[in-house]
């Protein structure tokens, strides 16, 4: 609608509903007597910003992606800007990529934390007006919680065990990490920590004994639970000595103490049991060693402890298994191979050291070494090898030692010798006590005709000579060979 005010030398052009295709350039024409005058406008039709739905209020959970949406309409499009109501600047925050702002006005993070947590105002603003919106960002998270567990697990050493770490809840998903006895046990060929966030131990040991702590911990706090890993009781007893072993139990109604060791022990002269279910060994002896079980019960029910009792034995010193007497005379032939037994036993078992004339001997030289059942190998005895050998055996539990004497010859018939020794010395025929040498009665070979060599010698092991001591021997084919075995000791060796 134009109109032309009375008066006034203007003219006006009133638009009503303006519409999108009213835009454009509108030109105004004056005429007069003078002439004509021309000017023109340009006319834009557009909007001011507004939200088409309402901005609604968004709740996450910690480490959940956020999107917070903020869609405007206007014309021309209007510009989306975002701010922190609190000041705070917006970090870690980003617009979906390749898109702008007019195109998807939202903002977008991976993962929600608690500092995300605000009133986000959304601007909207272009030509024609400024809009805004707050959205209301809510970040849930919860404070760690472990499944409730045995506060005590009991392993066999050797054996694999499992000690458990459940997380119920946790938001962000806690951090676990195990201790024992309050140091932090670290992955290892021993330990492992599996998928499930239990701690794994393949074979326990003694030393895998003792408290065990699963701690987890998020922004909102931690939780921790104890757990004690028992192995069987240890206990070390010597040989001869009273043993106890204790079965502190309690109980209403008081139970009743039963020791087991295979079978149900009985109570004799060897084992007592005290009145608050102690368990008493005397004299306690190697047999005694073993897995024992102490059981409470009474009425409510029963409990349980297993004890490993070791006995400690004082080493013991045999040869061919008999108990040896102290010192044997040893006679070795020149530059031929002995070995001065000491067969040891004993627990724990013993450490066996050789020394001769009281000196140490180097558990191994080109003379002699100490073979892995401690007794001592001469490769090529001399002459400056004689002398006294002691083999020493030492435990917990004490020590024993045998002593030998070594005499050492050169390869002349020993058995010659003995028989010049024993007419030499005008040997009676039953004299020369066991007290006076230390050895037994041995009939001499060839002593038959001469009672004189009926005496007592020490007991000398068996030494072979192989013809006159060659290393090799030489025959010529079809032609006969005799092969002398010359056996020497004390008694009398026997060939095979």
């Amino acid at each position: 609608v134009a109109t032309f005010p009375p008066g006034t030398q203007r003219a006006v052009l009133r638009l009503q509903a303006v519409r999108e295709e009213d835009a454009g350039q509108y030109g105004c024409e004056g005429l007069s007597e003078a002439g004509v005058a021309f000017d023109s406008t340009e006319l834009d039709v557009g909007s001011a910003p507004h939200f088409p739905e309402p901005l609604g209020d968004v709740v996450v959970e910690v480490g959940e992606p956020v999107r917070l949406l903020c869609r405007a309409e206007g014309s021309p499009a209007p510009r989306v800007s975002w701010s922190r109501q609190d000041g705070k600047p917006v970090t870690g925050w980003h617009e979906p990529r390749g898109a702008s702002s007019q195109a998807h006005p939202s903002h977008c993070v991976p993962g929600a934390s608690l500092d995300d947590q605000a009133i986000y105002i959304c601007k909207a603003q272009n030509e024609f007006g400024k809009i805004q919106a707050e959205i209301k960002l809510t970040v849930t998270s919860h404070a760690p919680e472990i499944a409730l567990a045995s506060p005590m697990v009991r392993v066999l050493l050797g054996q694999p065990v499992s000690l458990p770490c459940v997380i119920l809840a946790g938001r962000p998903f806690p951090a676990r990490r195990w201790l024992k006895d309050g140091q932090p046990v670290a992955p290892s060929g021993h330990y492992s920590i599996r998928a499930d966030g239990s701690l794994h131990i393949d074979q326990a040991s003694q030393g895998d004994a003792g408290r065990y702590t699963c701690e987890v911990t998020n922004a909102l706090g931690s939780h921790r639970q104890d757990v004690s890993l028992l192995g069987p009781v240890l206990i070390t007893a010597t040989e001869g000595a009273a043993t106890t072993l204790q079965c502190n139990a309690t109980g209403v109604p008081p139970p009743t103490v039963t020791w087991t060791k295979v079978e149900p022990i009985l109570l004799s002269s060897h084992y007592h049991l005290d009145p608050d279910g102690t368990l008493l060994i005397p004299s306690s002896s190697p047999e005694d060693a073993g897995t024992y079980f102490c059981t409470a019960t009474n009425s409510a029910g029963f409990s349980r402890r297993e004890m490993q009792l070791s006995i400690s034995t004082k080493p013991r010193i045999s040869m061919n298994g008999s108990q040896a007497s102290d010192p044997i005379s040893i006679l070795a032939v020149l530059g031929q191979e002995i070995t001065l037994p000491c067969e040891v036993q004993g627990y724990p078992p013993p450490l066996v050291v050789w020394t001769r004339e009281s000196q140490p001997l180097p558990l191994a030289t080109t003379s002699y070494n100490v073979l892995p059942s401690g007794s001592l190998h001469l490769a090529e005895p001399q002459v400056m090898d004689a002398g006294l050998y002691t083999c020493t055996a030492t435990n917990a539990a004490g020590n024993a030692s045998l002593s030998y004497s070594l005499h050492v010859q050169g390869p002349c018939l020993l058995l010659g010798m003995l028989l010049l020794w024993a007419v030499g010395h005008n040997v009676p025929q039953g004299s020369c006590p066991r007290q006076a040498l230390g050895g037994s009665r041995i009939p001499v070979p060839g002593s038959e005709g001469d009672p004189r060599l009926t005496s007592c010698f020490p007991p000398v092991p068996p030494q072979m000579l192989i013809g006159d001591g060659e290393s090799h021997l030489t025959a010529v084919t079809n032609d006969s060979l005799r092969i002398h075995c010359r056996a020497m000791g004390i008694p009398p060796a026997r060939i095979q």
